[in-house]
């Protein structure tokens, strides 16, 4: 296939083809001068536009349509789908495989990586027509893509046929999409079909949606961490199958993603990977420690109820003095789960700095008092997150512990629906070198 056909302006390369469709938020004009700047082969769109640049397709779905089937390479496609761990467990998989010089792909929240390639996503799960795109401009029949799989998702992955899935978990997230917590099943139990073979399908039993699947799903592989030695969470070390899993990972929720990242590899590969799998050191955004004159600050994405859970209960057990918790609530949001995210904080700590968190378009003060109308607690609330960060790092003394939770790597902060430069790691750099 000589023509790459892309629809978004990230991706594009010079010579591409590209299709210019109106979003809900974008100006077309301004998308447009964008592809220019890559230099296409063409511009096609659905729109008539005044530019000679631009040819006008009436029908652009079915254009869009005959490039998708026209795809023929198969790579190995690895899907992870749950609330929490995706992230870890793809990058997990992503880091093994590649140090086995093995050909592979990753799509997912922090961005599509691949050799030295490094683009940045707007979604979890991108466009129908830029997976297809990065297949074939990329990959080979022998080759590895490993996408984390969104329940919102689905119609951007439904065309698509997965050799092995797993599934870590479910808890309260998207709510505010999939109202209810059945409707939001049911939309992971349509991922799961997407499976070629029902035994590639690996479930954690422990979770108790995954046991509900296990039963729907009963040809699939099910595991528990039951069925493990745990030696240390501190470092990770666990027994599996007789294979000694040494990680420099820590804390009980990334015996998950490796345990599971074990499965697909021993079921994918003949060769030994234990060794590879053992590098795997750190997973950006996501329980990273920063430790400066004997106190400690922790960067991580956790913004569920049971995310926080499993990450303050682990720092909880190691020796500390205090515990610190920065924590914001995303506008715009699941508001129900905004106060079981501050209980679940204060269950560990009462030192707890609430601030913005990809406010959106939702006024600050309207989510504080949503979250704090049943919470009597005197919390320190500070707006702006730069200056939250400040105020938390200055106060550690000797073994306290901060956890900066809720946006890990992420390198804007949304307010009024406009994205401003803002980086967690950044931020507490400044303070530590200052």
């Amino acid at each position: 296939m000589n023509d790459y056909l892309i629809d978004d302006t990230l991706y594009l390369t010079e010579n591409d083809i590209f299709i210019l469709k109106k979003g809900k938020k974008e100006n077309i004009y301004n998308v447009l001068n964008l592809a220019k700047e890559k230099n296409p082969k063409k511009i096609i769109s659905n729109y008539k536009i005044k530019d000679n640049n631009v040819s006008y397709i009436k029908n652009i779905k079915k254009y869009e349509n005959e490039y998708l089937n026209k795809t023929k390479i198969t790579p190995t496609i690895i899907g992870v789908t749950g609330t929490n761990g995706k992230t870890s467990t793809t990058t997990i998989i992503y880091e093994t495989l590649k140090s086995l010089n093995k050909k592979t792909m990753l799509i997912g929240t922090n961005g599509i990586y691949f050799n030295d390639l490094h683009l940045k996503t707007r979604n979890t799960t991108i466009s129908k027509l830029a997976i297809h795109y990065l297949i074939n401009k990329y990959l080979d029949n022998n080759s590895f893509l490993i996408m984390e799989l969104s329940s919102q998702g689905y119609k951007r992955i439904n065309n698509l046929k997965f050799d092995y899935i797993i599934f870590t978990n479910l808890s309260n997230e998207h709510l505010d999409y999939h109202k209810t917590m059945y409707n939001y099943f049911n939309a992971k139990k349509k991922i799961l079909k997407l499976i070629k073979k029902e035994q590639n399908l690996f479930i954690n039993i422990d979770d108790k949606y995954g046991l509900k699947l296990s039963k729907i799903f009963k040809e699939s592989s099910k595991y528990s961490l039951k069925n493990i030695k745990i030696n240390s969470l501190n470092p990770i070390s666990f027994y599996v199958k007789d294979k000694l899993i040494n990680s420099k990972l820590t804390g009980e929720f990334n015996i998950y993603n490796l345990y599971s990242s074990f499965l697909i590899l021993n079921r994918i590969l003949k060769e030994d990977f234990i060794n590879n799998l053992n590098l795997v050191n750190e997973i950006k955004g996501r329980n990273n420690l920063i430790n400066f004159k004997n106190r400690n600050i922790v960067i991580d994405y956790a913004h569920t109820p049971n995310s926080i859970h499993n990450i303050l209960d682990f720092y909880n057990s190691i020796k500390h003095n205090k515990i610190y918790v920065l924590i914001g609530f995303g506008g715009n949001r699941d508001k129900k789960k905004r106060p079981l995210m501050l209980n679940e904080c204060l269950k560990y700590t009462d030192n707890i700095i609430i601030t913005e968190d990809n406010s959106r378009d939702e006024k600050f003060n309207d989510i504080i008092k949503f979250t704090l109308k049943k919470i009597q607690n005197n919390l320190m609330i500070i707006q702006n997150r730069k200056e939250a960060i400040h105020y938390a790092v200055n106060r550690l003394k000797e073994n306290d512990y901060l956890l900066i939770l809720g946006k890990g790597n992420e390198e804007y902060i949304i307010k009024n629906n406009k994205k401003e430069n803002h980086n967690d790691y950044e931020e507490v750099y400044k303070c530590i070198n200052s």
